[in-house]
């Protein structure tokens, strides 16, 4: 994948691959999107993965299930008892380094999967029982290695708020990656931050205020802490929802 070392003219993202038509499930069948396949496609690059294929679970396969142990979470085979947790965490690990290098501004994951869903992902007591208050393997780390990336399950995208939420996060991080690539400017940067305003600050008012701090300071850091901070600020505060009172 040489080819998406350099940063594309569309924004790239990450997306299950089952999502994208591929048919890797478990069962040798694919979940394809219509919010996938047709308007994401259609403004970015797709990236499919699939995790479980990735760390060497074939098609079709014995279905894993979130089990608890005391205060660990794990990911095992329903039938065999093979513990998948340190494959996957692994992977995930891994595939956070990829994302940075193909420089990837977010991820499509599959909802209620006990490897890429976000939340109310079911998770196995030791008594049978379970509760959707599980999030899958992959996706935690997904979180917790590359901090900020715009992340959504496909079943979010249905809803019109969401989708059009996402797109814009995925827009922005593209904008700001291509901005953190150039050459260091800090004229340029501060020109990047005014043309930015608004749509910050339609965000999350209060972060947009504290980025007008960390960018009054600009000649005071040296570029890359500088730009790390200013990278996560701003992936934080698109992270909010339009507050409704910036368009009012």
């Amino acid at each position: 994948m040489n080819d998406l070392l350099a940063i594309s003219e569309k924004p790239r993202i990450g997306v299950s691959a089952c999502l994208a038509g591929e048919s890797v499930r478990y069962d040798g069948d694919h979940q394809q999107h219509r919010q996938v396949v047709g308007p994401l496609a259609e403004l970015f690059e797709l990236i499919p993965i699939c995790p479980e294929i990735e760390i060497g679970l074939g098609i079709p396969r014995e279905p894993i299930q979130l089990e608890q142990t005391g205060t660990v979470t794990r990911l095992v085979a329903i039938e065999s008892r093979t513990d998948h947790t340190g494959p996957m965490q692994e992977f995930s690990q891994h595939t956070a380094l990829q994302l940075e290098a193909w420089q990837a501004c977010g991820y499509v994951l599959k909802s209620k999967s006990p490897s890429c869903g976000l939340e109310r992902v079911k998770r196995f007591n030791e008594t049978g029982t379970f509760e959707r208050d599980g999030q899958g393997i992959f996706a935690a780390g997904l979180q917790q290695h590359v901090p900020g990336l715009p992340l959504v399950e496909e079943a979010a995208l249905e809803e019109d708020s969401t989708r059009q939420h996402f797109i814009a996060q995925v827009g922005a991080f593209h904008r700001l990656r291509v901005c953190l690539a150039a050459r260091w400017d800090p004229d340029h940067m501060i020109n990047f931050h005014v043309a930015h305003r608004q749509l910050l600050e339609s965000h999350h008012p209060t972060g947009y205020q504290q980025l007008e701090t960390h960018i009054a300071h600009i000649g005071e850091q040296e570029s890359e802490p500088f730009r790390a901070g200013y990278r996560q600020q701003f992936l934080e505060i698109m992270a909010h929802p339009v507050d409704p009172r910036s368009t009012s």
